[in-house]
């Protein structure tokens, strides 16, 4: 009877452990299942699941499972041929360290006849006379003949070595979708969006969202100067980095990524603080150009030979991504931007005034608009001829484009005149910065012919949106008025058109 009693015990027991497995996806849910039954029906202290290392003959406790809660853990037990754990290594069989109290218990988890890891079973108090596991063999009895006589411990051995196959292969599976949805991703960014930045923020939010790490930054060769300059990062979940102020020079040690570059190789490079952290260099026909970091600094999660396998793939495609978006953008900048002045045509400083409008109703700021003439400009050219007007004008553009803001905007409107977009300013702010600019043309170098110097001056207009005009046709309007009048009664400086309708 107790035999019988035993056995459709045991029998309801694995069929329920199985049961609980059957329900779970993935890994932790599949302890959290499995080890929490056999911790309620076995009454145990803990379960504790180790993968085996084989390279450092270790087992590593990876998750523990302790007053109804999974937790990640944090022992190592290292196994030599005087260990206790030695045939659960060799033999892949049950080893009973303990069978009195506590009991303790070591389950083999196999692949394909390998060893992967293994199952602790811990329990401090005692075992009711009648149940399962009541004649434990004793310590010294750890033969397979001793093993075979309760069963109980290789088939819940078998069951959860299966379930973790299952769950191994899905997630290799799953892995590997994930990496061909990256690579998919990665050249539709590639082929769709020809703006260097836009392509590179679209390739860092596939990488993360797909391969699941915590930050990617890209980093490129400045060109015409010796500095690595950073270009954009993301970090989960889904936040863009604004790195573009980040540079560091082309010199040894200065950091690890003007390291990779120097290194000049095209192989994924490993953090000095080890694989949590890893550089990708970005080659261009045989050329390193820049780097991709990848890290997992707040997951603390290693990436493994596979991501970083994954990484180098894509990171040719990004490289020639990079490539074709330089192309791009110059091919760009020289349909945008005027062959003499290199300042932007007219044609685009409208667009870009529409958008600056629109943004400063929706932000609640104002824009500034300035006119500006060259004074005296024809008798430059009639004077001294066209090619020192050329030069005149050069000099003028460089002069703006040194004394304005990274968000203004300067366009050659046309002959010897300019325009100035000045978002986010105020009327006094827009003041101080023509100001600025007409000091700056003082400091002219041009000499005429005959040796004599140059002396360059201009006269400006200006009007706000929206408190000077409604509309961009109005405000350029009010601009040029204002220094059309300036012209006639002030020249060589600048007038507001808010001043000039009030006289």
């Amino acid at each position: 009877m107790i035999a019988l009693r035993a056995l459709i015990i045991y029998e309801e027991l694995l069929r329920e452990f199985l049961g609980e497995l059957s329900r779970a996806v993935g890994l932790e849910e599949s302890l959290e299942l499995g080890l929490g039954y056999l911790s309620r029906r076995l009454r145990l202290e803990n379960a504790a699941l180790f993968w085996w290392d084989d390279s450092r003959q270790a087992l590593t406790m990876q998750y523990v499972f302790q007053d109804d809660t999974l937790m990640e853990g944090e022992e190592e037990i290292l196994v030599n041929a005087s260990s206790q754990l030695h045939m659960l290594i060799q033999e892949l069989r049950p080893v009973i360290v303990s069978k009195g109290t506590p009991w303790l218990v070591y389950l083999p988890l196999t692949s394909k006849g390998t060893l992967i890891g293994a199952l602790r079973l811990t329990r401090k108090r005692p075992i009711p006379r009648g149940r399962v596991l009541e004649k434990l063999p004793p310590l010294r009895a750890q033969r397979r003949s001793a093993i075979r006589e309760y069963p109980l411990l290789e088939d819940v051995s078998n069951i959860l070595s299966t379930k973790l196959q299952e769950v191994f292969h899905e997630q290799t599976h799953r892995k590997k979708e994930e990496y061909f949805q990256a690579g998919a991703e990665v050249a539709t960014a590639v082929m769709e969006t020809p703006r260097l930045k836009e392509m590179l923020e679209a390739v860092c939010r596939s990488l993360v969202v797909h391969l699941g790490f915590d930050r990617i930054r890209f980093y490129l060769i400045h060109p015409g100067r010796d500095v690595l300059a950073g270009i954009v990062g993301l970090q989960i979940p889904g936040r863009c980095l604004n790195i573009e102020s980040e540079s560091y020079p082309i010199k040894s040690g200065v950091n690890p990524l003007v390291d990779v570059i120097l290194a000049g190789r095209s192989d994924v490079q490993v953090d000095a603080a080890g694989p949590r952290v890893v550089y990708v260099p970005i080659v261009i026909r045989g050329q390193v150009v820049g780097c991709m970091s990848v890290d997992n600094l707040l997951s603390q999660q290693e990436i493994d030979g596979e991501q970083q396998s994954v990484l180098k793939t894509l990171a040719g495609q990004i490289g020639m991504a990079i490539a074709n978006a330089k192309l791009f953008e110059d091919i760009e900048q020289q349909a945008i931007t005027d062959g003499l002045t290199k300042l932007y045509v007219y044609r685009y400083f409208q667009q870009r005034l529409k958008e600056e409008m629109d943004r400063a109703d929706r932000y609640s700021y104002s824009v500034a608009l300035i006119m500006m003439d060259v004074d005296n400009f024809k008798k430059f050219n009639d004077t001294y001829g066209h090619p020192l007007g050329d030069k005149v004008l050069e000099f003028l553009a460089h002069t703006i484009r040194s004394n304005i803001r990274r968000i203004d905007l300067a366009s050659r409107y046309g002959g010897d005149e300019f325009i100035l977009l000045l978002p986010e300013i105020t009327e006094q702010e827009a003041w101080l910065m023509a100001a600025r600019l007409l000091s700056a043309l003082k400091t002219c170098t041009l000499r005429a012919p005959s040796g004599d110097p140059i002396k360059v001056t201009v006269t400006m207009g200006a009007a706000l949106y929206p408190s000077d005009a409604a509309n961009a046709r109005d405000l350029i309007e009010f601009a040029d008025k204002a220094m059309y009048w300036a012209k006639r009664n002030n020249r060589g400086d600048i007038a507001f058109h808010r001043v000039v309708s009030e006289k």
